[in-house]
């Protein structure tokens, strides 16, 4: 039983393996790829920083990304404004993920921040993704052109993640179903706890112990800032 459960995670990790570097143009979708049978597994958690909607100023939100094995990927869920949402990274995803937050520490490092970029931008790559969102459920679904940067907010850099509105294809009545778009803000540690969810080594890790898990039950039962606290990290940036 054991054997056989890790041959399907095995064939799943070589799928998304194939995925992954069979095609450098933007898809339309993210790849979905079955990597196991057990319960979505935690990988990392944090804090980010998203806009507030009626004043100005940016609001603190706690992140939890987890391995969904139904469909391969790292999800990066948070409730905002009574709403629940989940961002889907399959492995094309978190690997440039990753490296986008590799090149701006080095950036940050380097002091090579523009004071004067405040809007995002795709400097740092463009992925596909899938956003799932719902007041109570994941109820509709959207696949956007997902980019990431940095920005200013003040004195302040973060690095971004860009989620635009974006059209489903899923209508209620005769409207279109819009995700009206987002931002999403990381300081450096921040980014470093979403950037441990991402990272492939973390994933197959998490998706071993959980099959191993999963297939001993099988065998025993038969089928049974810084946000309160701001300080300077930088003589030239002042992380809030």
């Amino acid at each position: 039983m054991k054997k056989s459960i890790l041959k399907i995670v095995a064939a799943g990790f070589a799928a998304l393996s194939f995925v992954a570097c069979s095609n450098n143009k933007l898809k339309d979708q993210v790849e979905i790829v079955k990597i196991g049978k057990f319960e979505p597994a935690e990988l990392s958690s944090g804090t980010m920083r998203m806009p507030k909607e009626l004043t100005s100023g940016l609001a603190d939100v706690d992140f939890t990304v987890f391995l969904n094995p139904k469909n391969g990927c790292s999800e990066l869920r948070y409730k905002y404004n009574m709403s629940k949402f989940k961002l889907l990274f399959d492995r094309e995803g978190r690997e440039k993920l990753c490296l986008a937050a590799e090149n701006y520490l080095k950036d940050y490092e380097a002091k090579a921040l523009d004071r004067n970029r405040t809007k995002p931008s795709d400097m740092y790559g463009v992925i596909r993704s899938r956003i799932e969102w719902g007041p109570f459920q994941y109820s509709a679904n959207a696949d956007p052109r997902v980019t990431f940067s940095y920005v200013f907010v003040g004195k302040s850099p973060y690095f971004c993640i860009r989620i635009p509105m974006t059209e489903s294809s899923e209508t209620k009545g005769d409207l279109r179903v819009k995700f009206p778009g987002t931002k999403l803000y990381f300081t450096r540690a921040q980014l470093k706890d979403l950037v441990e969810g991402m990272k492939e080594e973390n994933f197959r890790r998490v998706a071993a112990e959980n099959t191993t898990v999963s297939s001993s039950k099988a065998d025993d039962y038969e089928g049974y800032e810084e946000a309160d606290t701001p300080k300077v990290e930088a003589d030239d940036y002042v992380e809030n």
